[in-house]
């Protein structure tokens, strides 16, 4: 985490395939990815929304300069 408090945290992460412990709604807000949630792969451009449950694996990769926001609980 680069820093934070308890309304907002910022954090520079890779996003090489892992599994969160909680769960996660990911938003692409700018840009293009390539996403992979649990087996199935999905492409991000602006407007894609996805809700992740507790545990299940992951990745980003971004095919253009990529703005998306994270939110956990």
């Amino acid at each position: 985490m680069l820093t934070g408090d308890d309304n907002a945290k910022v954090v520079l992460f890779g996003l090489k395939e892992h599994v969160a412990p909680l769960p996660a709604i990911i938003q692409i807000i700018n840009g293009e990815a390539e996403l992979t949630v649990g087996e199935e792969a999905v492409a991000g451009k602006p407007g894609t929304w996805i809700q992740m449950a507790a545990k299940t694996p992951h990745s980003i990769k971004a095919t253009t300069p990529l703005v998306m926001l994270l939110k956990r609980p």
